[in-house]
């Protein structure tokens, strides 16, 4: 009955809502800068919540599978009834926040499923993912050149005013979106065999890439720029006029290596980082460095509190200058000390030393992240992981993803010919694009934003494999 239901209320248009939900992002992700100058990012978050449930019921009345949703709704509840236990043990006193921080991280599962139900139920839905992040690239410069034009310009490194991102809360998550969806909108361009419009895409999402400034930006121009050609190599595309269009690419970038934002704000940083240098050695003038706390005289202390205090801020003031200091070796560089990942880390290396065992197997509360107004949630998302859902979450999250590997790797091996296309390798690039951008990169995996792309490539995979050519790990006997 709810198969039926929802066949005839939504008229058999599962790709179609799926195509709306993929435009409306960029709309979202403006919407959020928005509401974050305004205070009022409540509306956003609600929002996208909404839009979560929404998929989830509407992917669980759709799909023929139901005992999976009702499953995977059995692990989640009990990783989440397990992790409020552990909030509730550590004294946790902002249980809001803390369940949006952990719905973060079950918003990409929960997305997969329902992809995976859309792309079975659907129809022509690879093609209307491509056409959807054709329209996200035009959405996504539209709004660049109208906060150029009109404002505020927001750069992707704001001290130095480098790099441009547009009406965007977060640099990062801008980064890897433009970067995630550049290898299906070459699929896009290449499928309508229109060698202009595949040479616009190329100028279109690389010059984005390009202006953006991150690191993860830059280098990906040549991963998926190689990428793609070898892809269309192992493929046997013969024209050349593909290869020329991606060798250009990567000749052109290289060769304005040197005239990008990423390298200004290098040349930028390394000023900055001399006036720190400077800065410290003002402090230690005529201040000998120390090795050992116990031994301190109070000039030194003076000195490493006044230096440790400026770049570590909360971390000294919660968990005391000798525990920083023996962190950090005792170290006088401001290039190490100011390294807000590496502060992060540690500040939660050091709450989580003192957490309960329910901590260490659910993770820990939001509010043992913060200090004051600091946060030391982790940019990088595997580590992340760990503290936010623990060993237990970390390790269902982890064989999520690796179920999906191991289905890749079967089908390639198997089923070379018939899984291995220009799309499916251009999947491939986006799922090597976006595992890597949240261990080096960060705010991936648990940014709805980002991690919905996540959702949709191992859904799309999955289709590639198991849908389309009846792959399994385990066949049945």
């Amino acid at each position: 009955m709810g198969i039926a239901l929802v066949e005839k209320k939504t008229g058999g248009m599962a790709e179609r809502l799926l195509f709306c939900l993929l435009i409306i992002q960029p709309v979202l992700d403006v919407a959020s800068y928005w509401t974050t100058v305004y205070k009022l990012t409540a509306i956003t978050t609600t929002v996208r919540m909404l839009l979560l449930a929404a998929c989830a019921v509407y992917g669980f009345l759709l799909s023929r599978r139901k005992k999976i949703y009702l499953t995977a709704a059995a692990v989640m509840a009990a990783c989440f009834a397990g992790h409020l236990a552990a909030a509730a043990a550590g004294g946790c006193s902002d249980y809001l926040s803390d369940v949006s921080n952990f719905m973060r991280v079950i918003h990409m599962p929960v997305l997969t499923l329902c992809f995976i139900t859309v792309f079975r139920r659907g129809r022509d839905v690879p093609q209307k993912i491509q056409l959807a992040f054709f329209v996200n690239l035009l959405t996504i410069l539209a709004f660049l050149i109208l906060s150029c034009t009109v404002g505020p310009r927001n750069y992707t490194y704001d001290y130095h005013r480098i790099g441009l991102i547009g009406w965007t809360a977060v640099d990062n998550c801008q980064s890897a979106v433009v970067t995630l969806i550049v290898p299906l909108i070459l699929v896009f361009a290449y499928r309508k065999n229109r060698p202009l419009l595949f040479l616009l895409c190329a100028v279109l999402c690389f010059g984005q890439l390009f202006f953006l400034g991150t690191r993860l930006a830059l280098y990906s121009i040549f991963i998926i720029a190689g990428g793609m050609a070898a892809v269309l190599a192992v493929c046997r595309e013969k024209r050349r006029v593909w290869y020329l269009v991606l060798a250009g690419v990567m000749l052109c970038t290289a060769l304005c290596c040197r005239l990008s934002p990423n390298y200004a704000y290098g040349q930028s940083h390394e000023k900055v980082a001399q006036e720190r240098q400077e800065w410290v050695e003002q402090t230690f003038d005529g201040v000998e460095p120390a090795d050992s706390f116990d031994a301190m005289t109070p000039a030194q202390y003076d000195a490493y509190n006044t230096v440790y205090s400026a770049y570590l801020g909360g971390l000294v003031q919660r968990f005391g200058l000798e525990r920083a200091l023996e962190a950090y070796d005792y170290t006088l560089d401001p290039e190490i000390l100011n390294n807000n990942r590496t502060k992060k880390l540690l500040f939660c290396g050091f709450a989580w030393d003192e957490s309960g065992t329910l901590a260490h197997l659910f993770g820990m509360s939001y509010d043992q992240m913060l200090y004051q107004d600091e946060v030391f949630d982790p940019e990088n998302d595997f580590n992340a992981l760990v503290y936010t859902t623990g060993y237990v979450g970390t390790a269902l999250y982890v064989l999520f993803l690796l179920y999906f590997a191991a289905l890749i790797v079967k089908g390639l091996l198997t089923d070379f010919k018939g899984v291995f296309s220009v799309e499916a390798g251009a999947v491939g690039i986006t799922l090597c694009l976006i595992l890597g951008a949240a261990q080096f990169s960060g705010n991936v995996l648990r940014r709805p934003n980002v991690s919905i792309y996540l959702s949709l490539m191992l859904a799309y995979a999955y289709w590639l494999t198991a849908g389309r050519r009846g792959i399994r790990l385990f066949e049945k006997k």
